[in-house]
């Protein structure tokens, strides 16, 4: 199945992933530790959510890095690379 959502979603899940996947981290725990349900980790991983400000905050707080890196990650990944 294709991804959904739009360019800019698609790449801000392949950050999160990405930045999750670096820690060996399951979305479980992602979701444990940023506060949300694990479905949204997935469902954000697969560029189907628009996420507010406040929940961008939570993942980075849960990945326990500044909001530039996930900045940084999410613009590499929307370049392509």
């Amino acid at each position: 199945m294709q991804a959904q959502g739009i360019p800019q979603q698609r790449a801000l899940g392949r950050a999160v992933r990405e930045l999750r996947a670096r820690r060996g981290w399951s979305q479980e725990h992602l979701a444990d530790r940023a506060g949300v349900h694990r479905n949204y980790v997935g469902s954000m991983e697969r560029g189907e959510l628009n996420p507010t400000w406040r929940t961008l905050l939570r993942f980075s707080a849960g990945l326990h890095i500044p909001m530039t890196e996930l900045f940084a990650v999410y613009e590499r990944q929307l370049a392509g690379g």
